[in-house]
């Protein structure tokens, strides 16, 4: 499924290679950076984000634990099934004595945390830039207003009893206890880093679209766009990453708003500089803890 949906990718960039030049002058090394660095700050609020849950649950783990346990599983998201996510946690967090129950409670939590985040994004963007003129902007207030009512604590136990039972876990795993605050602490974080990942593609947008206007109106489009693509990627499971999924999910909604050609070979661009961020940012905490790893045998030899 992952070689089907990267030669879609590939045919779908030759074949609107030539629509996208005509946007496309030069490289904006400037812009690129600044997206780079939005994404990257990102990433850290949802590893944070993740941290703040653990700890929420009553079972807190490491600053570096939490940044190396969620930035793992980011890239074993790449292999189909979504078990790889929860079989790294569980691994890396268990150095810091994390019970694998707290570990699979918090992944579905986090699950349902970033759901709520991005659907209220994606939502919030249509709100003040709505796709079209017949739509009231206030029928967006509806599913905004029964998001938030799903972050309820008793909610969200059911949401999670039910997974437990797809699962066939139910009788294996207790309920962890939820409070108000164990949901509004990391969900702000949560979607701190869903409102920064977006952004950080619109200046990827400006670094290669300079013959095309592209005013910081649209940032708020784009931000959008990459939350709903990234619950139409996550729900596509059968394919790793999402791959294929998010970036169709992204030229849909993006493509009101600009060129198509544009919106093509820009998902496909962005979508490269997020695996390599993902894989940077994996690299650089496995070289920390290594690195403390050392120091610390070094310090107990001496």
């Amino acid at each position: 499924m992952g070689v089907l949906a990267l030669a879609f990718c590939a045919a779908a960039v030759v074949k609107y290679w030539g629509e996208f030049t005509g946007y496309h002058a030069e490289l904006s090394v400037g812009m690129l950076i600044a997206g780079l660095a939005v994404m990257l700050a990102g990433a850290l609020s949802k590893a944070a984000g993740w941290f703040v849950l653990m700890k929420s649950l009553g079972n807190p783990i490491g600053f570096l634990t939490a940044l190396r346990s969620w930035s793992y599983s980011q890239i074993a998201s790449f292999i189909p099934g979504k078990v790889p996510v929860l079989v790294v946690r569980i691994e890396t967090c268990a150095e810091d004595g994390a019970a694998p129950d707290i570990v699979f409670a918090g992944t579905v939590l986090e699950i349902i945390i970033s759901m709520v985040s991005t659907l209220s994004i994606w939502l919030l963007s249509l709100l003040f830039v709505p796709v079209s003129d017949n739509v009231s902007p206030a029928l967006y207030l509806i599913p905004l207003i029964l998001l938030a009512v799903s972050l309820h604590p008793r909610f969200i136990l059911a949401i999670m009893g039910f997974y437990y039972r797809l699962r066939g876990v139910a009788k294996d795993l207790e309920m962890p206890h939820i409070t108000p605050a164990s949901i509004l602490k990391p969900g702000i974080l949560y979607f701190l880093g869903w409102l920064l990942s977006g952004f950080g593609g619109y200046f990827i947008l400006k670094s290669v679209v300079t013959n095309f206007p592209v005013p910081w109106s649209l940032s708020i489009c784009v931000v959008g766009a990459f939350a709903f693509a990234w619950v139409v990627g996550y729900l596509f499971f059968i394919s790793p990453g999402g791959l294929g999924a998010r970036e169709g999910a992204l030229i849909w909604a993006l493509a009101p708003y600009t060129p198509l050609g544009v919106a093509v070979v820009f998902s496909v661009l962005v979508r490269l500089c997020q695996v390599s961020l993902g894989l940077s940012f994996a690299a650089l905490w496995w070289l920390v803890y290594h690195v403390q790893k050392g120091s610390t045998v070094n310090r107990r030899k001496n």
